[in-house]
Order: C-alpha cells, then structure tokens, then sequence
C-alpha cells in the first residue's frame, strides 16, 4: 500500500501537472477531476466523451503518477522486505485517493488490468458532515450548466452534499457494472476490470469485520488464512481523528489503541438518527435526493429488512464459510 500523509494515508498527486485554460500549471487530484468533470459532468462516461485536448492533458498528468507509483511501490516493497506473492498475489501495489474514483476510465486506459476498491459510507451521514470539501472543491464542476444557478442557491448545503454522493457512487457503480459485464463476454484469462464495494459500516461493525476482511483478501489474492483473518478483525481499532482534528492527533498515533477508540470511531458512523429524529421532513427530502445510491448500496430497503441490508455485499467463498470466527479469539491462537 502507497502512502505519501501520515495522517490520512493518502496519495495526493503531487506529481501530477495539469495545464489550465490560462496556462498556468497546478499539482494534485483537484485540478485535474475538475478539468475531466468540467468536460464530462458525469463519473460514467468513456474516453470518447472527453474533447482531445481534456483527454491529453489528463492521460499526460496520469502518466506521471504511474511512474512515481511504480518507483514508491518498488520502494515500499523492499522496506517491507517480503515479496508481492507473499502479501497480495492479486495486485502489485494500491493507493488510496478517493476522488480519483471519478477517473476509472482514464485509470483504467493507464493503467491497464485495475481493482477498484470501492468504499461507500451512508450519504444521510455525509450529508451531515462537518467535511464539505467534496461538495465545495467539486459541485460546479460534475454539475456545471446542468443545474440552474436559482436551484443552486435554493437547496442547502445537505441537499447538494446528498446529491453529489448519490450521483457520483451510483454513476461510478453504473460504470464498473458495464466494466464488468463486458470482462465477462471476452475471451480472455486476463480480467481488465475487477470491482469490490465495501461499506465502512461492515467493516467496522464487529458483527460484520470479519466476513468484510475474508472478502477483501480474496479480492488482492492475500495469502491470510480465515484464522489469521479472524485475529486482525478482533484487533483494535486505532482513532485517527476527525479531517479536521487529524493533524492534532497525528502524534498521538504511537500509543495503543483501546476499547475508547472504537467508541469514538463508531459514534460517527449512523449519527444521522439521532440528529434526523425529529426532522422527518428533513430525513425524507434527503433520502429522496439519495434513493438511488441508498438503495443500490444497501442503505435503504423496500422490505426493511436490517439483516439484508448489512449482508448485502458480504459474499464470501465457499472455502471460508466453514469457518467460526469466535466473538473472542484468543491470543494464542494468532499469527503464531
């Protein structure tokens, strides 16, 4: 895993030059997703859907990145001192970027044979986020034109938030069904595509870690029996702050974690009940705006069925289903 923030664990693309209309040249994600949605007002579109010059500049920033994640991942390998087979057979490195999920067909055309890791949260909770910078950095550009500057102004900081998780997770979701669906018609042993959906409400629920952890180390290939799986799911986890008490935090990372990190990580998650109690009008305008993500990733359920609902995207092979992992595992029996 390439990381270049202690805090966040990000890749931030620094590395990445991408020339604007005044030709002036900026660095990172944000330049160049705003130059791509300025042109396409949409995260499911193709290659062909970009005008030349938006395609070139956006393949030669890209081409940047591959060679510096070639050489990190290259380094990252030999710190670690263990060979790729040994950690993950299916992938050579990976990267953390969640922005540049509106940039799969351009990845992918770079790139080549790609996992998409896709890492959803309840949007009724992003909505609700003291983090709006998705929706301040990106809104004018996926929308432009589309939406009328009087609707703009009309609907609240939530509603925009809502709408732009709705549009940009179903419209990346439409995408890599297409993806995968065309993988399947192809002759070939090679699969171009490969996509996960992971909620982070399963993988930080202890209900569910464990089933999350089976199925994404069969999506890397990593070489980790359901026991040794079982043992991380009942590490600790380790609060790592808010986005905006992150850096107050960071050198707070070297101590252990305890049962009071898990609290305040699982206090963020669902925090939209509480706060939507006694706004019905207000929940319901915002899972209007949502349905369509809400539904397609398992938020909301016309039978309202709970248990679906966290087992939608848990599908585990044949081969760890015969295993029990305890609510407790003992120490002894870990990584030993």
């Amino acid at each position: 895993m390439i990381t270049e923030s202690a805090d966040t664990l990000d890749v931030h693309g620094e590395e990445m030059h991408v020339t604007d209309n005044e030709n002036k040249q900026q660095i990172g994600w944000p330049p160049l997703v705003q130059m791509v949605l300025n042109a396409t007002h949409s995260a499911n579109y193709t290659l062909h859907d970009l005008p030349h010059s938006v395609q070139a500049r956006a393949i030669s920033a890209l081409l940047e990145l591959k060679s510096s994640l070639l050489r990190m991942g290259e380094e990252t390998r030999m710190l670690d001192g263990k060979s790729q087979i040994e950690i993950a057979a299916g992938v050579q490195y990976g990267w953390k970027a969640p922005i540049s999920m509106v940039l799969l067909p351009l990845l992918q055309q770079i790139f080549g044979p790609i996992k998409f890791l896709h890492v959803v949260r309840d949007g009724r909770d992003v909505a609700l986020s003291d983090n709006q910078s998705p929706q301040e950095k990106y809104y004018n550009a996926f929308y432009g034109t589309t939406v009328e500057m009087s609707i703009k102004d009309a609907i609240g900081n939530r509603e925009r938030a809502m709408q732009l998780w709705n549009d940009w997770n179903y419209q990346v979701w439409q995408w890599a069904q297409q993806q995968e669906q065309q993988s399947a018609t192809q002759n070939s042993n090679l699969q171009q595509f490969d996509y996960m959906v992971m909620r982070t409400e399963d993988f930080i629920s202890p209900v569910t870690r464990w089933e999350v952890l089976c199925q994404l180390a069969e999506f890397v290939g990593a070489r980790l029996t359901p026991a040794q799986l079982c043992c991380i799911s009942h590490q600790s986890i380790h609060d790592l702050g808010t986005s905006h008490s992150q850096r107050r935090n960071s050198l707070d990372k070297a101590r252990p974690a305890d049962a009071e990190d898990a609290k305040k990580v699982l206090a963020r998650y669902g925090k939209w009940k509480a706060a939507l109690k006694d706004d019905h009008e207000d929940q319901a305008r915002l899972e209007t705006i949502g349905a369509q993500a809400l539904k397609t990733f398992g938020y909301l359920d016309a039978t309202n069925d709970v248990q679906k609902q966290a087992r939608r995207f848990l599908d585990i092979s044949e081969s760890v289903q015969h295993f029990k992992c305890p609510d407790e595992a003992q120490e002894t029996t870990c990584f030993r």
